[in-house]
């Protein structure tokens, strides 16, 4: 144990030895103190008459002669609080050589209890019996009798449980006695130990060449992180060089697929096309569009450039902000960083008129060329209007153009969802106000 203790014999409990903790600190009156450097216990008669700081007036009393027979003190004389600890009750015992604790709890059959008072005029205190039956509202039996024949049963008021304290302290002597209980000449324990020693002295070398190795491959990864950043700053002066003639070939590039594009369409296209089937067109064309200005150095990754009037165009991200409600779409081109998070070195916008027909994927198109500082093709501006109400559409009942909802189904009436409630309305009542669709699986 780390703290001091003495063990006194307590007389509210009937003699049995109890360990007391020395406690460096001013005694209170009725408080047991033991002499520093020497084995005499004193009790505290009362305080002073007159003030003292650090002393108090004490009588020699009985407790000395059990662990001491020095008499340091006369009755009445002072003491000082550097020239002595208070003795602290703690709740183990010591009986027949065992530390045991004092519990306040119902016993169980089988433990040891201890009377803490006495009962009905017979001198019971410090009496240790094991309990042999229990009621199950705290009275316990151990087997005893009294005097007139009926059964011992003291309540749980009356005893203490007595629980074998796990962790028991040693003193220096009984650590000396095991020390020296080893007998020098065992030659197997000492083989033992020196095998123990060998085994940690290989362990440490393996440590301290792992250790020699991780150093090893730091310096060789800060190696290639150098080489790394430097490859990569001479493909950013390769393509400062050509980057005003690869701009040119792109932009070239983008107008032969998108002119070919349309050439095909042209060339199918036999009958006039209806307003819806031209507006499904030029949806069709606007997906096209972002993916073909899209241009790389790489086989496998695609990136937007800034084609505008800079010393070098950087590689961007295209990130699109969809606003349904104010109906706009942003195009914020980020340049590309492996970190992640570039800077926007451009951006474009797409407002649909208050009139028109919001369409996602027509604002991408034009929020992108506009970014890109790249002309937009009027049948973006001036797409028509769709004749007919498709599911997926954002429609307006015209009568009272604040009642919108997503149409669900199409018949004979058509069916709108709207804030959860579906209500039926003829098709020519409607007005289509967003035919982007991207909620529905195509």
């Amino acid at each position: 144990m780390s703290e001091n203790v003495t063990v006194l014999r307590d007389e509210t409990l009937g003699g049995i030895e109890r360990e007391y903790r020395e406690v460096k600190r001013k005694a209170a009156v009725g408080e047991r103190i033991k002499w520093r450097g020497v084995d005499a216990v004193y009790e505290v008669v009362r305080e002073p008459k007159r003030s003292y700081d650090d002393c108090l007036r004490i009588i020699v009393s009985a407790f000395g002669d059990l662990i001491g027979t020095s008499a340091h003190l006369d009755r009445g004389d002072l003491a000082y609080t550097d020239a002595y600890v208070v003795l602290e009750p703690t709740d183990i015992v010591r009986i027949d050589g065992k530390r045991l604790r004092m519990v306040e709890r119902m016993a169980n059959v089988g433990e040891c209890i201890i009377i803490t008072q006495d009962l009905f005029g017979e001198k019971l205190t410090g009496v240790v019996r094991t309990v042999t039956e229990n009621d199950g509202n705290g009275s316990v039996y151990t087997g005893d009798m009294w005097s007139d024949g009926s059964k011992f049963n003291p309540y749980p008021d009356q005893y203490h449980v007595l629980e074998p304290v796990e962790s028991d302290f040693k003193t220096w002597d009984k650590v000396k006695r095991e020390l020296t209980s080893i007998p020098t000449e065992d030659i197997a324990l000492i083989e033992w130990r020196a095998d123990l020693e060998r085994k940690a002295d290989a362990l440490a070398a393996q440590v301290d060449g792992l250790t020699d190795t991780v150093a090893r491959l730091t310096t060789a990864m800060q190696r290639m992180n150098i080489q790394l950043r430097v490859a990569r700053e001479d493909i950013v002066l390769i393509e400062e060089g050509v980057s005003e003639d690869i701009a040119e070939l792109r932009t070239k590039i983008t107008e032969l697929k998108l002119g070919s594009t349309s050439l095909a369409a042209e060339s199918v296209r036999k009958e006039p096309l209806t307003r819806d089937a031209s507006r499904e067109a030029i949806i069709e064309r606007a997906k096209r569009d972002i993916e073909a200005l899209k241009c790389t150095h790489y086989p496998t990754e695609a990136r937007y450039y800034v084609a505008r009037n800079l010393t070098w165009q950087p590689e961007c991200d295209a990130e699109f902000i969809v606003n349904r409600d104010k109906r706009t779409v942003v195009c914020l081109l980020r340049k590309r960083s492996y970190s992640g998070g570039g800077d926007v070195q451009s951006r474009g916008i797409a407002k649909c008129a208050p009139d028109d027909v919001f369409n996602s994927h027509i604002g991408r198109a034009i929020a992108l060329r506009r970014a890109l500082g790249l002309a937009v093709p009027d049948e973006y501006i001036n797409a028509p209007a769709p004749e007919s109400v498709r599911v997926g559409d954002i429609v307006e009942w015209t009568a009272q153009r604040s009642i919108k909802g997503r149409v669900i189904n199409v018949d004979n009436f058509v069916t709108v969802d709207v804030y959860g409630h579906k209500w039926e309305y003829r098709p020519h009542a409607l007005r289509v106000i967003d035919d982007s669709r991207e909620e529905v699986a195509e």
